[in-house]
């Protein structure tokens, strides 16, 4: 036996379900609205970290490439053992300068140059006789030139006292280029001496 609805009861029959899927679908709404601003938060933050690790890589080239550029314009210095051997050979260079009845060698001489000495025999400067020896030893030994292998050199004397360098004499000839070789040596003759020479090619 069936029991007919009153069109009352059908109207709330039919209230109730409209209620019920409005409040379904304005709920799928929110859940919806929800994800895409998770998924937008997500997609931000994953372009921020790709972007971030571009600006990291782009430093790293930048560095790698300033690395680069210093060291071609500082050049590449080695320490070569026989312009060592070669500048204690020529520190034993008798010369024909006499000081006190004594012939003086290279390395005597660079004392006397520091307090401005002449040479009694010859009543020549001390300094520029023992440059004018340096010179011809290092042309004789290295034939520095453009069309040789060491192109150009430099010498340079101190004398050490203390925490205090003072230059005693610089010898250089031709120009300088980014590949060098030092040699060096260190003696004491009343206060400590230090002479380098560098050889460029």
């Amino acid at each position: 036996m069936k029991i007919k609805k009153s069109g009352q009861e059908k109207d709330l029959w039919t209230n109730h379900h409209v209620d019920f899927f409005q409040k379904k679908k304005a709920q799928e709404e929110k859940i919806s609205k929800r994800n895409l601003s998770s998924l937008s938060r997500k997609s931000g933050q994953e372009e921020m970290v790709g972007f971030v690790l571009i600006m990291i890589l782009v430093m790293v080239i930048l560095l790698i490439v300033l690395g680069f550029v210093l060291t071609g314009k500082k050049g590449i210095e080695e320490k070569d053992y026989q312009l060592d051997s070669f500048l204690e050979s020529a520190l034993q260079i008798t010369t024909n300068c006499s000081m006190n009845g004594k012939i003086l060698t290279l390395k005597d001489m660079v004392p006397q140059c520091v307090t401005k000495q002449k040479c009694e025999n010859t009543n020549e400067d001390i300094c520029k006789r023992m440059e004018t020896i340096f010179r011809g030893a290092i042309n004789q030994s290295f034939n520095p030139g453009k069309e040789s292998y060491v192109k150009s050199f430099s010498l340079n004397i101190y004398k050490i006292d203390g925490e205090q360098k003072e230059t005693v004499t610089s010898i250089s000839e031709g120009s300088q280029t980014k590949t060098s070789r030092v040699g060096w040596s260190e003696f004491i003759k009343g206060k400590n001496y230090q002479i380098y020479l560098k050889n460029y090619y």
